[in-house]
């Protein structure tokens, strides 16, 4: 690495974390006083204003950063370059005998870089801080007072799983409340207990819920398990004093607890290989929206690497002219790319075609990348 790499790759992460810091200072400053109430009450509460606002503004960070990395690397591209070449700081090396392709390529190694960073967050981060990242203000933070839980069916099985809230630090359900479909329903239409713990499958049992202190119906403690197809769904104590106590039963489920507790929140941010795991099972009926999250998840960072090359020659193109023209341009074209981004995939989804949506931007764009960057390789 020369010395002139170490001074693009200089500018380039000073300007890009420059940008990330503004852009989520502004949203942390708008975010404080519209939530003002909120953060008192949860600093009277958790007895530290500081630590509730830190840590909920924490993992929010890191959200951005996922949401804002197409625009970040493109905007810190640009300005490096631009500023370059508003200093003359081009002219010598091109006149050295250097390619305008040898220029920018620490550039490129950088946003390859970024875009590595931007999935290990996506991938191996997010997904295990949802608890946190279903946090609507300060307050909610850590969720101590739990979870609502939403009503999920599992289709393999065709009951619905239910609760109270759900407590993320022992994967336990309050109050669940399962109902029981058509050939399950012996003992009374659902079954109701103080809590429901998860659990991992393992040689003992399948995955699915302990549920602790049943209350309703207190005949099932004393009777067989309830099968389907052979398959037993609702173990008793009766069939199994191994492993279960007198007043606990066992419901078997492949729906985990970051799908029931999570929701709306486990799709968006749930990792990859959670993602495929539930559209391969037979337990949930996914949307198409997943199917298109889950595409998405492949094609981002090809694509935040095709609009990087779209938009240099733009930058270098215009090096004898305007600078401030070529920012213009540059700014222009993150719109375009990131508004055709979002109608694709919405068209995708509406015509029940995600796939197609989620791929279509990349197939678009690529030859045009490709094109436009073909000067720079001669």
């Amino acid at each position: 690495m020369t010395k002139i790499d170490r001074y693009i790759l200089r500018n380039f992460f000073k300007t890009l974390a420059l940008w990330y810091v503004c852009l989520v200072g502004l949203y942390v400053v708008f975010d404080l006083f519209t939530n003002m109430e909120s953060i008192i009450s949860s600093g009277v509460e958790n007895g530290n204003v500081v630590i509730a606002i830190g840590r909920y503004y924490f993992f929010k960070s890191f959200q951005f950063f996922d949401i804002l990395v197409s625009l970040l690397i493109m905007i810190s591209a640009m300005i490096t370059l631009s500023t370059m070449i508003r200093h003359n700081e081009m002219i010598p090396l091109l006149a050295a005998g250097i390619s305008q392709l040898r220029i920018i390529m620490p550039i490129i190694g950088a946003a390859a870089l970024v875009t590595f960073l931007a999935m290990a967050c996506r991938e191996l981060l997010l997904p295990q801080y949802l608890d946190d990242l279903l946090a609507k203000n300060p307050s909610e933070i850590g969720q101590k007072n739990g979870t609502p839980v939403k009503g999920i069916t599992d289709h393999q099985t065709d009951v619905q799983l239910n609760g109270g809230k759900a407590f993320w630090n022992n994967e336990t359900i309050e109050n669940p409340k399962f109902i029981m479909p058509a050939g399950l329903n012996i003992y009374g239409r659902s079954i109701e207990a103080k809590s429901a713990k998860h659990m991992t499958a393992s040689e003992t049992h399948p995955a699915g819920y302990m549920l602790k202190d049943v209350t309703s119906p207190l005949e099932l403690l004393t009777n067989d398990s309830l099968k389907l197809n052979g398959q037993a769904v609702v173990v008793t104590p009766k069939d199994a004093p191994d492993w279960i106590s007198s007043t606990d039963c066992f419901v078997a489920s492949q729906i985990t607890f970051h799908q029931i507790a999570g929701g709306e929140i486990w799709e968006q941010y749930g990792s990859t290989l959670e993602l495929v795991k539930g559209a391969r099972g037979t337990s949930l009926q996914l949307g198409e929206s997943v199917y298109s999250v889950i595409h998405s998840r492949i094609t981002q960072p090809l694509l935040d690497i095709t609009l990087l090359l779209l938009g240099l020659p733009i930058i270098l193109a215009k090096s004898d002219r305007n600078v401030f023209k070529a920012l213009g341009i540059g700014a222009l074209l993150i719109v375009a790319f990131l508004a055709v981004q979002m109608i694709c995939k919405s068209v995708g989804i509406s015509y029940h075609q995600p796939i197609l949506g989620a791929w279509f931007p990349l197939i678009m764009f690529v030859p045009l990348a490709a094109y436009s960057f073909y000067d720079l390789l001669r």
